[in-house]
């Protein structure tokens, strides 16, 4: 259970940490989130017997409001450097070329 409770606060604390940078922007903008990306690249692959997938992060930070909508859900993505994540996952490469567009 502890580990649960440890990266449920990491995730706290790194929301509290990023959430100043977006309060003066009004979360309808979603232009301002174009030109950021959330990447989550520390995180385990599996929770319990369950893979780790993009859509379960999401869901972890969908009613954080501090942040804009765009940034939690189309800009988000997460990263394993070893490339052993599950597919939803993404590759450097695809990182790079999504900073591009």
């Amino acid at each position: 259970h502890s580990l649960h409770a440890d990266r449920g606060r990491g995730i706290k604390e790194a929301l509290d940490f990023l959430a100043p940078f977006f309060e003066n922007i009004p979360h309808s903008q979603a232009e301002v989130a174009k030109s950021v990306m959330l990447g989550v690249s520390r995180c385990p692959r599996n929770i319990g017997e369950n893979p780790l997938t993009l859509e379960r992060v999401r869901k972890i930070l969908q009613n954080d409001e501090r942040m804009p909508e765009a940034l939690r859900q189309e800009r988000l993505f997460i990263f394993d450097p070893s490339d052993q994540g599950e597919e939803s996952f993404l590759k450097r490469h695809e990182i790079i070329d999504a900073i591009k567009k």
